[in-house]
């Protein structure tokens, strides 16, 4: 009884703020993010300002799916170079690297849990569990208040198993993966790392940390 209370209020708290309501895969949206790679001596870190970006639609299979572009290509097939998400009213659905099927990898609208499907080396499908803790209000580095999800994502017992995973609405996850949580890569990615600095939505820019985005 207490929870429920707890999410009606935060239901009726959330309703009087639509201005920051806006479809995650509009075109021309752009992630800005910081790409650190811990190497071998004599250059033990380096770090890339890299972007992801909406280019236009694409239909796909008989369905219009929003083609995503990066300027690298992510460790352990987090993100490719060349990416295609369709959204569907709180949910964010991953084209197969062949095209031939799509994954759910966000359900926003999900109060409880759900099943992940993705891509664990070459054609090869795995499954992944999201356990979604809470829901909740955050403020970003500007203060603009987001929507948040916690969720864990049970994943083969890798080592992140327990990790809880922040997903902003509209936005995506937030740390280490952007569109992406870590799914099936083990200790894959143990020396590399990711972190989202802002977001970019028409006029609006967003930021996740003190830097600029560039």
């Amino acid at each position: 009884m207490r929870f429920l209370s707890i999410y009606i209020v935060f239901l009726v708290f959330f309703s009087s703020n639509p201005a920051h309501a806006q479809n995650m895969l509009t075109t021309g949206n752009q992630w800005i993010y910081e790409y650190t790679v811990y190497d071998i001596l004599p250059n033990p870190v380096s770090q890339t300002i890299e972007t992801i970006t909406v280019e236009n639609d694409t239909l796909i299979n008989g369905l219009t799916y929003s083609k995503l572009t990066a300027t690298r290509l992510a460790p352990c097939g987090v993100f490719y170079r060349t990416e295609f998400l369709r959204e569907d009213t709180g949910k964010i659905f991953r084209l197969s690297h062949d095209n031939s099927q799509e994954f759910l990898m966000i359900n926003f609208d999900e109060t409880v849990g759900y099943e992940i499907l993705y891509e664990n080396g070459i054609s090869q499908i795995d499954t992944g569990i999201a356990i979604i803790d809470s829901f909740g209000i955050e403020n970003s580095h500007d203060g603009i208040e987001h929507e948040v999800q916690y969720l864990r994502i049970l994943n083969n017992q890798t080592f992140d198993d327990d990790a809880v995973f922040k997903v902003y609405k509209n936005i995506g996850f937030v740390q280490g993966g952007l569109l992406f949580p870590y799914l099936g890569i083990g200790l894959c990615d143990v020396m590399e790392g990711i972190q989202l600095r802002c977001h970019i939505s028409g006029p609006d820019t967003i930021h996740f940390t003190e830097f600029d985005c560039y």
